[in-house]
């Protein structure tokens, strides 16, 4: 269990529940240093003004602030670089792969956007294949949390992580899923217990999820869900599938199918001879060139509670 800043954090901004931790353990280690893009963030503010010695905006030059994060970390330092996901990931991709990853150094990329939830700024925002391409670097540790105690625990396990770690995160105020006491360490949470079929989903989805079971347990329908946050832990997963003897798993995600949680689990999934069904829900293997808000392109890609919805109950009729 982590020892968070304050006795609550449910009801913040997702973004101000990582920060405001990252704040807690940087008051008590002067060594812990925020690179960041030209990001910002209303509980970053708080950071910078009181650890100046401690925050360094580089600008828009992603690919030296890994090096400047790798020199950094070499130095002994606990680094947290922060920045659009689309760009603190694919941008600097050799830098990140070579410079931190063959090290296995200290330094924790956040990623700030996930998903689709800077529809309206188009193609170069949408952070829809980070979390495959983070996931296939052996050091990285990768982590996409869903409610603010979930997004704090973060802030706390990468902290305590030795190693390279990647975390992704969204904006915005949140309902609570984890009390702030779970045991992170587990990586995922069993939201809805277990049966023969279940739903998969980590960080946005993971509420959209849930609206869903709501509107299936209205028609007598029984489905359980899991929450994965941690994508490291995914062997631990598995044998909570077979115990259970999970059937059929539903995927729900806001990444391409190709490069989230239905393509990680079905790479472990092949090793097995039990099988389990997996039907995916996900944005196709395409680039997304359009512009709009969230909901408007989850109905365009076929991600809404509704048509979701529809689907999975044909699948289980």
């Amino acid at each position: 269990m982590y020892k968070f800043s304050s006795n609550d954090v449910s009801n913040k901004d997702l973004r101000d529940a990582f920060f405001d931790e990252l704040y807690f353990l940087g008051s008590k280690n002067k060594n812990l240093i925020i690179l960041t893009n030209d990001m910002d963030a209303f509980a970053l503010k708080k950071f910078k003004d009181e650890f100046p010695k401690q925050f360094i905006n580089m600008g828009v030059v992603e690919q030296n602030i890994i090096n400047v994060a790798s020199g950094l970390s070499s130095c002994g330092k606990i680094v947290y670089v922060f920045g659009i996901a689309s760009f603190v990931t694919f941008r600097c991709y050799e830098q990140i792969k070579f410079n931190i990853c063959s090290r296995n150094l200290n330094v924790t990329i956040v990623g700030m956007g996930s998903g689709l939830s800077f529809g309206f700024d188009g193609p170069t925002h949408h952070s829809i294949q980070d979390i495959m391409a983070m996931n296939i670097l052996p050091e990285m540790k990768v982590l996409s949390p869903s409610d603010a105690n979930n997004t704090a625990a973060c802030a706390h396990i990468s902290y305590h992580y030795q190693g390279p770690n990647y975390i992704k995160i969204d904006k915005g105020v949140v309902p609570k899923i984890y009390n702030k006491t779970y045991n992170f360490d587990k990586g995922f949470k069993i939201v809805k217990p277990l049966g023969k079929n279940i739903i998969l989903s980590t960080g946005h989805m993971t509420f959209k999820s849930i609206e869903i079971i709501k509107k299936l347990e209205q028609k007598k329908i029984k489905i359980g869900l899991i929450d994965i946050f941690n994508f490291n832990l995914f062997k631990s997963l598995i044998s909570i599938l077979f115990k259970n003897r999970v059937k059929k798993i539903f995927v729900i995600e806001e990444n391409a199918s190709n490069s989230g949680i239905a393509a990680i689990l079905s790479n472990f999934l092949s090793s097995y001879e039990n099988k389990i069904i997996i039907e995916k829900f996900a944005l196709p293997n395409i680039q997304v060139f359009d512009y709009g808000s969230r909901e408007w392109l989850h109905d365009k890609f076929g991600l809404t509670s509704i048509k979701i919805l529809k689907k999975i109950e044909k699948k289980l009729i």
